[in-house]
């Protein structure tokens, strides 16, 4: 929810239109972030774990067209791989670099 209202603030101070997607299984289905975000998506049963799934989570980004992703859940958030399918997709992906540790150690390398 406070994605959804950031980016709600962020249009409208920028005069910009921006639209929210939520990503959701069949458990989420009437949840707040769902009812609330310009569009949703659904990934089908919670226990197929569509969150897990790189394929599915692809097939979301681009059927919505997607610009920006944002996972603020679980082990997605910190796979390399979804930033990187991002990454190969053109969606940018907010969230921690794919590489932290090579990102500090090149940083305490150079100090």
């Amino acid at each position: 929810m406070r994605l959804i209202h950031a980016v709600r603030d962020l249009a409208a101070e920028t005069g910009t239109r921006m639209e929210t997607v939520a990503l959701f299984t069949d458990v989420d289905r009437t949840a707040t972030f769902v009812r609330e975000a310009d569009l949703s998506y659904d990934l089908g049963p919670a226990a197929a774990r569509p969150y897990l799934d790189l394929k599915v989570l692809e097939r979301a980004l681009l059927e919505t067209g997607a610009d920006a992703a944002w996972v603020g859940w679980g082990f997605v958030a910190e796979d390399p791989a979804f930033a990187e399918l991002c990454e190969r997709i053109g969606v940018t992906f907010v969230g921690p670099s794919p590489t932290p540790c090579a990102s500090s150690a090149t940083r305490s390398a150079r100090s």
